[in-house]
């Protein structure tokens, strides 16, 4: 099974162009410019839809009609240092950001999967990968640019792993396809049950504070999140970018207590909450 690498973040540094020496065509929307080269044009109209998709979702669940950024998508032709099956990669400053992307229908996508390659989690690397995986690194500017633009309180990067790679995967998961909204959901829960049950941590004291954590961001941060929203309502991942507090604990712990919570009771009712979601996976065993 393939570790998928995604969602990298180098601040402050955003490089001008793609890595390949290519002659790049660019077509350009409103936020976000896509680079692409003739042999792959095919492939502008589906990445322009899933990135207006993504802009719809920092409308609707972020309230942020503009993320403020100026944009370039790069969709490589060829597998790159930055951009490969199963990796991808963003580099954000304070203003600009670019997005490394293997073009969806470059040979090496093809390649794995008829090698039977799959994600972390046992999926395809198919049109449903493409589009959480476009999702999530669009959706890391809406994320950046809330924190970066209130008052005070702590800076998205500076948040934990688990919370900043784990949001940008569960708008990738639940923020694209149906498919992903269901069946990669289920191969999230049966990776995570069969793999991660000991990846979870909750209320030793991080400086002064309780704390929830996973050791595995991606897969298990995804899954600490859809938590959350399904007790919470969706509008909790707002919140929490938005608060005022120092840090991202210190901001969970305040929507707790506002919701009658502790961290201790949020501790119990995850771990029945998991329990709960992978038993639904499978028959009883007789």
């Amino acid at each position: 099974m393939h570790r998928i690498v995604i969602g990298l973040i180098l601040m402050g540094v955003v490089p001008a162009y793609g890595q390949s020496n290519q002659t790049w065509i660019e077509a350009k929307s409103t936020q976000y410019s896509i680079f692409y080269v003739q042999r792959y044009s095919q492939d502008v109209t589906f990445v322009r839809r899933w990135l207006n998709f993504t802009e719809r979702t920092m409308r609707r669940k972020y309230n942020l009609p503009r993320h403020g950024f100026e944009v370039s998508v790069f969709l490589e032709p060829e597998p790159t240092s930055y951009a490969g099956v199963g990796k991808a990669v963003i580099f954000s400053g304070s203003t600009e950001a670019t997005i490394i992307y293997l073009t969806p229908s470059a040979r090496a996508w093809s390649e794995a999967r008829r090698q039977g390659r799959t994600t972390n989690v046992g999926a395809p690397y198919d049109a449903h990968h493409h589009a959480k995986t476009l999702v999530h690194e669009y959706i890391t500017l809406a994320h950046q640019r809330i924190t970066t633009d209130k008052p005070r309180g702590f800076y998205y990067y500076s948040a934990p792993s688990w919370f900043v790679q784990g949001l940008e995967e569960y708008d990738g998961f639940f923020h694209s396809s149906s498919r992903n909204r269901t069946l990669g959901y289920a191969r999230l829960l049966e990776y995570t049950d069969a793999n991660l049950r000991e990846a979870f941590n909750c209320c030793q004291t991080l400086s002064n504070h309780p704390a929830i954590s996973s050791s595995r961001p991606y897969v298990g941060g995804t899954l600490i999140l859809r938590f959350l929203a399904d007790t919470f309502g969706e509008e909790v991942h707002l919140n929490l970018l938005k608060s005022p507090q120092p840090t991202l604990h210190q901001a969970l712990a305040g929507e707790l207590r506002a919701n009658g919570y502790s961290y201790s009771r949020m501790w119990r009712e995850f771990r029945s909450w998991f329990r709960d979601r992978t038993t639904e996976l499978s028959p009883p065993v007789p």
